[in-house]
């Protein structure tokens, strides 16, 4: 099957946090800064049939 015709993932942003997340301290254990990025995202399986791949006899 073509996966441009059957979707096989679908992913998704939750609707409450619409990009990425930062958030930054002074270092401790070194000179600077430390950065930390959260982002929610999820991916899950929608339909097989996309990724099936039928070789033929």
């Amino acid at each position: 099957a073509d996966p441009a015709v059957l979707p096989v993932l679908e992913f998704s942003h939750l609707s409450s946090a619409p990009g990425p997340q930062m958030a930054s301290q002074e270092g401790w254990e070194t000179l600077g800064m430390d950065f930390r990025v959260v982002l929610d995202f999820c991916a899950g399986a929608v339909d097989w049939r996309g990724a099936y791949k039928n070789v033929g006899v």
